[in-house]
């Protein structure tokens, strides 16, 4: 709930927090408004302005585009100068494609997605430092159709800070970590233009770069607090540019300048500063277009890395802003987050409050509200010997995880201030959960299942239970041991004893594999649902000694490999841990189902893996890439998931001869293709492999080349023939050996509309050639390809239930992909997004009939963006974006950690090790074990009605397998409590055991 003074929000608050609301109300003095301008539309256009075509309606404000033009309506209003602004409307598209919907101001422009759906749209900007009359803008730009608009909201906000302990105080961007700070310009954020930093600025920020002409510019004062700087770099990254150059300069002082140099052409420049600048505790940054261009220059990326006199503990951006909604004339507002080790859950917000007349009242109050559970608070201030009153609010809900909303009232000496913030805690910082099994005065042992992120300080659960796993047989199941020790205790040796069943059943304790659960940190969050911090993700495995931090949680994970004739029952193991002063016992019970998950899933999957592994594992010859190619594979197939190409390094070979007439001939050599298919196609039982073909139709600046083959071009006899014996061969060749259900040709990848003439021109001559080969396509299903794709496969956002069933029931496939996005309220697979996202996705695979998914890399570690060497992703866990600027995601596109910690410092030995998993990888893994036991049900459901069984087993069986709206309603509501997935599953095992004992009795 948004606390504003409407009449309609307050109807709907709790009797407790409408309340306190209206009390809060009533103290703050008549007339007092902050600087809020809000339009609805509903009674009229309130001086709102049309450029291009639109008219008003009875929803609000409208526009209509022909696909190749721009509308928007304005309205001229006085905004204060260097003000952080909160801008938000409403729109949705009418029978409209393509373009995108815009709105902003006219210094500032956002483009967002269309949607036929009513949508919010919102971001923050800052006013430029000059005062002035402003045009606010709400619009679109290349869409054909009509866009509708309404409820148009600007208001005045206030950044949160923040700062670590003893550290300074940064906003969005920011970082330090030890002796290094780092700026990178959060363009691609929520904040668009406002960074703490920005000193100045007359150019126009469109969406997520700046755009300048003649004589604009940007500059920045980059000054840590008041920590001293030794030497530093710039990056600069110029995404377009026509008629233009750019101007990089420095200064310590904002009055003199040292120019760097200019920026004439697309790319980053990168500079070191002056080594005279230095020591500095502040250094000026200024970009601006030269003197004597009149075109346009944009550039997207501003990158300051610079060394500090003296080490700090890492510290990280504020994420948060506060919305003012009342702030009498006179009264002035600063607000900061001090922060406990990147935990939102213990962040103590502060207000100063400053006037020039004496602030009186001591009292400020506060209510936040998350879920159905709401907390009040009354905070007393702290007078300020410069005037002013600080107030230091706790955090109202220490522990929960979620959106929180919050409400901050203060009434004193005839002024008045209230405000709101709107935060969502990742359930990373929810300590609801979990199982206490000991408490000592050595620390505590507790646990919890696998799909959890557990935080480094979050406390051991009050509540008891014993350790334990379910599976089936050959299946893999995981949970995670967590050990808070008070004090150090050493080294301890983890050991783990074979698992005892009944009659004298037994399973290895090599079954089980201990890993640890690292962390990585996040700097930047995803999106708003994401958050900085310290998130887990990497699992190596655990070798020699474990060496447990003191005063912190130290995750173990747990992973049990079920053998394939291991008996139905209760096991029961016990792991010990001994070190020089310390021994403890942990029981660990396993309960094994009678029944087995077969190797080779029914779910088909193609993730893609990148060449970015011979740099990391410093790999040279042929012998080195296969070994660890090997290890690679065999990590997928435990996750009974499926690389794009297992045989790339054995890829099959094509030679074109002619003879003495000049007749050309085609012949396909499967020899190493044929070695190691059978090793991974055959033995490791993947279930789907991407072919690479040639001699097809691809794009070129100019339209589409036809393709050639052999040096024979498209429209030549010769170009036919040869097509003609390189696809019969290559049918021929996989049909024969039963791998041909398994192929999928991927020639083109994610295409726009202008690019489906060369879809159906290429489509179509791998159909012509190959006619049973499987044409997959990344692309929303549409009717302009109708017979052109055989596996539909649209981004999950862009799935289509109605038009997938319509697909299947014609014969063709339908799968689903994730790449960069979906972002929140969807369910991705990012590291700062909750564990059972990835998960989820899967049961959603099974809610929506989806056939197989696709992932668009596993090992994207590195990125052009990079200054030095390659990314780390154990120390960087942004994915940026390839060829330009900005971020994908934290942990986009890697799914699995090189082995090489440090792949800046070794360089040259080579490591011969196989993928470090990351814990999205195993949810993955269990999500697709979980849609296999769907799977099962409903082929034992099939069975049994053809039987006859039990008709009342048989129903309650067959409504196991349409998942609860209390799980997952749709696409982007969803739970986040793995409580209830762990519950439906068992039910789902137990359908599954007893089906089967009915079908043995029949």
């Amino acid at each position: 709930m948004y606390l504003t003074k409407s009449e309609r929000e307050i109807r709907e608050m709790p009797v407790s927090t409408r309340c306190l609301f209206l009390l809060a109300a009533l103290m703050l003095p008549a007339g007092c408004q902050g600087q809020t301008l809000s339009y609805s539309f509903l009674q009229g256009q309130e001086g709102w302005q049309l450029r291009g075509n639109g008219r008003q309606t009875q929803q609000g404000l409208a526009v209509e585009g022909s696909g190749s033009d721009s509308a928007y309506w304005m309205r001229t209003v006085v905004l204060k100068p260097h003000q952080l602004y909160h801008i938000t409307f409403s729109a949705r598209t009418q029978n409209a494609q393509g373009g995108v919907i815009t709105g902003g101001a006219n210094f500032v422009n956002h483009d967002f997605p269309i949607s036929a759906a009513w949508q919010t749209y919102s971001f923050y900007c800052t006013t430029p430092r000059q005062a002035g009359v402003f045009q606010l803008r709400m619009g679109a730009w290349h869409v054909q159709g009509e866009t509708l608009f309404r409820n148009y909201r600007i208001a005045p906000a206030l950044p949160l800070l923040r700062s670590t302990r003893s550290g300074p105080l940064l906003g969005p961007g920011e970082q330090i970590d030890k002796n290094q700070y780092r700026f990178d310009a959060p363009f691609y954020t929520r904040y668009t233009n406002y960074s703490r930093v920005l000193h100045s600025f007359d150019a126009l920020f469109n969406t997520d770069r700046w755009v300048f002409t003649k004589s604009s510019s940007v500059e920045y004062r980059l000054a840590p607090g008041n920590l001293t700087q030794t030497a530093a770099r710039l990056s600069v990254n110029v995404n377009y540019c026509t008629d233009a150059a750019l101007n990089a300069a420095v200064s310590t002082d904002g009055r003199h300048w040292t120019k760097l140099g200019r920026m004439d052409k697309q790319g980053r420049q990168q500079y070191i500063l002056p080594a005279q600048l230095f020591p500095a505790r502040a250094v000026y940054v200024r970009i601006a277009m030269a003197h004597g261009y009149r075109g346009m220059a944009q550039t997207d990326s501003i990158l300051y890395t610079a060394s500090l006199r003296r080490s700090c503990m890492l510290s990280t951006a504020g994420e948060n802003a506060l919305h003012i909604e009342t702030c009498s004339p006179g009264l002035q507002a600063e607000a900061s987050e001090s922060a406990v080790d990147f935990d939102p859950t213990h962040d103590t917000l502060q207000l100063l409050l400053t006037s020039r007349q004496k602030l009186a009242s001591r009292t400020a109050l506060l209510a936040a509200q998350s879920g159905s559970k709401t907390v009040r608070l009354r905070v007393h201030g702290v007078a300020q010997k410069a005037g002013g009153m600080l107030f230091r609010f706790p955090p109202p809900l220490p522990g929960f995880a979620g959106r929180v909303r919050c409400s901050i009232y203060w009434k004193g000496s005839g002024l008045g201030f209230s405000a709101s913030l709107v935060r969502t805690i990742p359930q990373l910082f929810n300590a609801r959960y979990g199982h206490l099994l000991q408490r000592s005065a050595a620390g505590a042992f507790w646990w919890c299942g696998s799909t959890r992120n557990i935080a480094l300080l979050r406390p051991a659960p009050a509540r008891s239970a014993p350790l334990q796993l379910e599976a089936a047989r050959q299946e893999r199941r995981a949970v995670q041991l967590s050990f808070c020790p008070a004090a150090s205790v050493g080294p301890l040796q983890v050991k783990v004893s074979a698992f005892r069943g009944a009659n004298g059943a037994g399973i290895a304790a090599s079954a089980l594999r201990i890993r640890q659960v690292c962390y990585v940190q996040v700097s930047e969050p995803t999106d708003s649902a994401g958050a900085t911090g310290r998130f887990p993700d990497p699992l190596p495995l655990l070798k020699g000694m474990w060496k447990p931090a003191a005063g912190r949680n130290n995750p173990l994970w747990l992973q049990i490999t079920v053998p394939r004739n291991a008996a139905a029952g209760e096991y029961h193991a016990l792991l010990k841990f001994a070190g020089r002063h310390f021994y403890a016992e942990i029981p660990l019970a396993l309960h094994v189902f009678a029944f087995r998950l077969p190797r080779v899933p029914a779910l088909r999957s193609a993730i893609g893996i990148s060449a970015m592994i011979n740099r990391y594992q410093n790999l040279t010859t042929l012998q080195q890439k296969q070994q660890v190619w090997n290890r690679y594979m065999l990590a997928f197939a435990r996750n009974r998931l499926s690389p794009y190409d297992p045989m790339a390094l054995a890829p099959y070979s094509m030679q074109v001869v002619r003879n003495a007439e000049g007749r050309a001939a085609l012949h396909l050599n499967f020899s190493q293709f044929d070695h190691a298919a059978h090793q991974y196609l055959d033995g490791l039982g993947f279930t789907s492999f991407v072919l690479q073909m040639s001699g097809l139709p691809y794009a070129v600046q100019n339209g589409i080349h036809p393709g050639e083959i052999g040096g024979y071009a498209a429209d030549s006899p010769q170009y036919k023939a040869l097509m003609q014996q390189y696809g019969r061969q290559l049918q021929q060749h996989l049909q024969q050996h039963g791998w041909l259900s398994r192929a999928i040709v991927y020639p083109y990848d994610e295409p726009q509309e202008s690019a489906f003439p060369l879809m159906r021109l290429g489509l179509g001559e791998v159909h012509a050639v190959a006619p049973k080969l499987h044409r997959i396509l990344t692309v929303r299903i549409t009717r302009q390809l109708n017979g052109f794709v055989d596996i539909w496969c649209p981004l999950s956002p862009n799935y289509s239930p109605a038009a997938a069933r319509t697909q299947r029931s014609e014969g063709r496939q339908t799968w689903w992909y994730i790449c960069t996005v979906p972002k929140t309220p969807y369910a991705g697979y990012f590291i700062d997004h909750s564990a059972i996202e990835p998960r989820m996705w899967l049961w959603q695979t099974w809610k929506y009939g989806v056939q197989g998914i696709l992932i668009w890399s596993a090992t994207y570690w590195n990125s052009p963006q990079t200054t030095v060497g390659v990314q780390n992703p154990w120390k960087d866990a942004m994915s940026y974006v390839d060829g330009g600027s900005g971020g994908w995601g934290n942990g986009d596109g890697r799914l699995l950690y090189p082995p090489n910690r440090h792949p800046n410092r070794n360089q040259t030995e080579p490591i011969l090790q196989g993928p470090v998993p990351s814990l999205r990888w195993e949810m993955l893994g269990e999500g697709v074990e979980d849609w296999q036991y769907f799977y099962l049900l409903q082929g034992l459901v099939e069975k049994a009605a053809a039987l006859h069984i039990n008709s009342a087993l048989l129903q309650k069986c067959s409504n196991l397998l349409q998942i609860p709206a209390s799980i997952c309603s749709d696409m982007t509501h969803f739970t986040s409590h793995p409580s209830l997935l762990h519950a439906y599953r068992l039910h789902l095992a137990e359908a599954v055991e007893a089906l089967q004992a009915a079908e043995a009795r029949h």
